[in-house]
Formats: C-alpha cells, structure tokens, sequence
C-alpha cells in the first residue's frame, strides 16, 4: 500500500492501518537493532533527534502489567505507544491492544487514530 500522492481515509481498515503505521519509524525496534541490551536509551535518543527534524515516529513502553484480548482471551505484556508529530507538537497514545486485535482479529482503528496517521502520513513522502 503506498501513500505517495493519497488521501487517507479515516475510515481505513485493519490492514491498511497497519500497513500505513509499518511506514512511520518504530524507534524501539530501531534501537533494538542497534543496542539490545541500552535500547530504551537508544530509543529516547531517536525520539530527540525524530523531534529536532520534524520527523514523525512511534515510541513504545513495554508496561509491568498484561492485558487480555476480550475476542480471544489471549493475555501478555502491555505496551504503551505514542505516535508523534513533531511538526504539529501532537501526539496520539493507544495500547498495544489495538495493534493486536488490527493484526488478529481484522479491528480498524478509531477514526481519531487513524486520523492522526493520516495527518502523520501527510508531507513526509
């Protein structure tokens, strides 16, 4: 799925949702790769230097406590994320059980969320 030269809907589907993230930098999975065992220095590194350019990410905290998916009942660690704009000074916060039931069980993001990927998407292309 490209990007370049559309308009996102809000009402974008699971997949499309996941897709459209896949193209915004992860940067725990970034500093994962570049330092396993600092990867949580690493990442608020990237985030700082992402802010300084503009540039929009995804930040993730793993969190202490699980959650468990009302559709199958599956239980792990949670993950607090925060898809930034520094362009706009914004942010959206969700949990990784969003991206779960996106990837499992074919759940669209709220429009809000997806509005905000949108506008994250927007002028980085």
């Amino acid at each position: 799925i490209t990007v370049k030269n559309r308009i996102i809907s809000a009402n974008m589907t699971a997949q499309e949702f996941l897709a459209y993230l896949d193209q915004i930098p992860h940067l725990l999975d970034l500093a994962r790769q570049q330092d396993e065992i600092f990867r949580y220095r690493v990442q608020d590194e990237m985030r700082r230097q992402h802010r300084e350019e503009g540039r929009p990410f995804l930040y993730s905290m793993p969190m202490r406590h699980l959650y468990r998916c009302p559709l199958c009942e599956m239980e792990t660690t949670d993950i607090f994320h925060e898809l930034e704009d520094p362009r706009r000074e914004s942010k959206f916060r969700f949990s990784e059980i969003v991206l779960h039931q996106a990837a499992v069980h074919a759940v669209p993001p709220e429009a809000d969320l997806a509005a905000f990927l949108e506008m994250c998407l927007k002028e980085t292309r």
